[in-house]
């Protein structure tokens, strides 16, 4: 096992054949595993972080980040920036982290967690989860069957606060809003310009204090309550 650690410059680090620990430490690095199952860690700077053929760790630190996680069954996570973030082949698991954060899953059955920031999350290939979390965030689930999960304080209210789902298929993907504690009473359907607008009454007072935008047209069935 390799454990390498950067200097205080922009460093670039190569791992072996065997499972590697590597850490950039400052500066803009480029870290890449190999072929082991491999740690990689940025640290501050703007670094690039590529995981190889195995199951990998990747934490992108500080500092607007990309990160590839090749084969295997990854795990990657972004940290503290606006990071960039691919899954590729395998079932994956990636945390955008702080920042405006792009994900994409890539082959295989990912969980993209977008956490704070106004994130894009792309599934890719695959049976998916997506989590947008707090921002306003624009969700894709690509190829399979896909569940885009909301919880409080994940969308707003109106143009420009609302997340955006775009390639939703009806009766196929889910929508899961069992952690919002609404049933099919609470939700309503508005038709804008080709879009449907979800309210959400989560508070049921009444009133839609919550708003998801989706590309056509779905119904109730398509929800997990």
């Amino acid at each position: 096992m390799a454990s390498i650690t950067g200097t205080t410059g922009n460093d670039v680090i190569s791992g072996s054949v065997d499972t590697d620990w590597l850490s950039g430490g400052r500066g803009d690095d480029s870290l890449s595993g190999g072929w082991g199952a491999d740690a990689v860690y940025g640290g501050n700077g703007n670094d690039t972080l590529s995981g190889g053929s195995a199951d990998d760790l990747l934490s992108g630190g500080a500092g607007d980040d990309k990160l590839y996680g090749g084969d295997g069954n990854d795990l990657l996570s972004g940290g503290l920036g606006n990071d960039t973030l691919s899954g590729g082949a395998g079932d994956d698991k990636l945390n955008g982290g702080d920042g405006d954060d792009l994900l994409s899953g890539g082959d295989g059955n990912d969980r993209l967690y977008g956490d704070d920031g106004n994130d894009k999350l792309n599934g890719g290939a695959g049976d998916d989860v997506l989590y947008g979390d707090a921002g306003v965030d624009t969700l894709i689930g690509g190829m399979g069957a896909d569940t885009f999960v909301f919880a409080a304080g994940d969308s707003g209210v109106g143009a420009g606060n609302r997340d955006i789902i775009l390639d939703f298929e009806t009766g196929i993907d889910k929508l899961n809003v069992a952690k919002l504690g609404v049933s099919a009473a609470d939700v309503t359907f508005t038709s804008d310009h080709g879009h449907t607008i979800v309210g959400i009454d989560t508070d049921h007072n009444g009133s839609v204090d919550y708003e998801i935008q989706v590309n056509t047209a779905i119904s109730i069935t398509d929800f997990v309550f």
